[in-house]
């Protein structure tokens, strides 16, 4: 009986070029013999005042001849931030009033505060753009919801994952909150004196184009940017009358870079001679944002931009919780959303209607499509209990995986229509749609530069 294949598994194939996978995929690799790490620094500089403005962040690194492999665990972002917490009792709020740090501040870093310090990030290979990806902040958050059990419980904080529970709130039974305080908010002289935290976040867990394990590139050069969003309300979550303040203090792009031994040499060398071109395919990310909808039927025109969509995840947000320390902007809302239709060119999915009533406890319509997305897309199950995607962290998921054939980035026309009970409790949703979809380039081994195949 043939093995079970994913769509992700599309994505490597046997014959891939030995300079993209020094033969990664054989069971006993001896064809790396030394693993190198290479360490850059911003453009602006490592200082405060340079990491802390609303700007971009951008990372250069061009070499032609090591190999370098963006997809290791090794290869990501060195992150150290410092903060401070503060309380203010009540009835002491009046302006000029000092705060108070003689006392324990029921505030912490919030869940993914990283990926909150940026609105913008984007990676370009050979000058050339490959992926580009909007409102990082709720891309990121919302992503890793998907990415298993032991990752959001565990290793996941070291990338400033650590989930809320429960409602979200700042009370001591919100578990996730809890483990982050528990490690963000050590014991201090007073609450006056700043905490530090170093965090590691893996290209992998950025950029659609990093997640493919068997490409190794070389002579290509690398910029990638990330753009600062100094509003740091996001990254924090804290109970009334509560404050912080907050700094980037460090960041550092690591990559690893892979020696092969001198059989792999050869071979390599030997294909890039008879090798001009190779082309190039992986799943990008992509996001778009909606807001000021009233009523139960919403209509997203998203329009032509996207190249074979394989999934839409849609996450809904109170925008009174947004830049309000004292909220929990992580919360992705159910909205009481009956029915989500994505219709491509003129063809829609799901087929059928989901009538879902989160009011009455019927949702597992939506439920299930997520659950078949985490294991499609990160090949594991989905962490999010049933009670969590009802309560906290609903993640709408629509698979568009089966298309009719389009050339190589051919975009289709997207539209989505969202119908809701009603809008008891939030009038107004804030509309995040998340785009997995293809994307196709063509690398000139020779000339260190990358081109869309058309």
């Amino acid at each position: 009986m043939a093995a079970v294949k994913h769509k992700q598994d599309y994505l490597y194939q046997p014959d891939t070029p030995i300079i993209y996978k020094l033969w990664k995929g054989l069971s006993v690799d001896d064809s790396t013999i030394k693993e190198n790490l290479i360490i850059i620094n911003p453009a602006v500089g490592n200082t405060a005042i340079n990491l802390n403005q609303n700007t971009d962040i951008s990372f250069h690194f061009a070499d032609t001849t090591k190999f370098l492999n963006l997809a290791s665990n090794q290869s990501g972002f060195i992150v150290n931030i410092r903060f401070k917490t503060q309380h203010k009792p009540a009835g002491a709020q009046a302006a000029g009033d000092p705060w108070v740090d003689n006392e324990p501040s029921n505030i912490t870093l919030a869940n993914s505060w990283f990926s909150h310090l940026w609105g913008n990030v984007k990676i370009s290979l050979g000058g050339t753009e490959i992926e580009n990806i909007n409102h990082f902040g709720t891309v990121f958050e919302t992503l890793s919801h998907l990415r298993g059990h032991e990752y959001l419980t565990s290793s996941g904080i070291s990338e400033s994952i650590c989930p809320d529970s429960g409602t979200g709130d700042t009370a001591d039974t919100n578990k996730g909150r809890e483990t982050r305080k528990s490690l963000y908010n050590y014991d201090v002289p007073n609450d006056a004196t700043y905490r530090n935290f170093q965090a590691f976040i893996p290209l992998h867990s950025i950029f659609g184009f990093c997640m493919d394990y068997n490409r190794v590139i070389r002579n290509m050069p690398i910029d990638i940017t990330l753009n600062r969003n100094t509003n740091y309300q996001n990254c924090v979550f804290g109970a009334a009358h509560t404050n912080v303040e907050f700094e980037l203090t460090k960041i550092l792009l690591q990559i690893e870079q892979l020696v092969p031994n001198d059989h792999a040499l050869i071979a390599i060398n030997d294909f890039l001679t008879k090798t001009e071109t190779v082309d190039v395919h992986f799943r990008a990310k992509g996001c778009d944002f909606y807001s000021g909808y009233t009523g139960t039927d919403i209509n997203l025109s998203i329009g032509a931009k996207y190249s074979k969509p394989r999934y839409f995840l849609i996450a809904c947000k109170d925008p009174a919780k947004k830049n309000n320390l004292q909220q929990n902007f992580g919360k992705l809302e159910n909205g009481n959303i009956r029915n989500i239709k994505v219709t491509l060119d003129l063809q829609e999915y799901p087929n059928c209607q989901q009538i879902a009533n989160f009011g009455h406890n019927q949702f597992a319509s939506f439920y299930f499509p997520l659950v078949n997305l985490c294991r499609e897309m990160y090949r594991n199950e989905c962490a999010l209990s049933m009670k969590d995607f009802k309560d906290i962290y609903t993640v709408f998921a629509i698979d568009t995986s089966n298309q009719p054939e389009k050339g190589k980035n051919e975009v289709v026309n997207v539209r989505i229509d969202i119908t809701r009970n009603d809008v008891v409790g939030i009038a107004q949703l804030e509309y995040y749609v998340i785009v997995i979809y293809d994307r196709f380039f063509k690398m000139y081994l020779r000339e260190g530069r990358v081109s869309q195949l058309a």
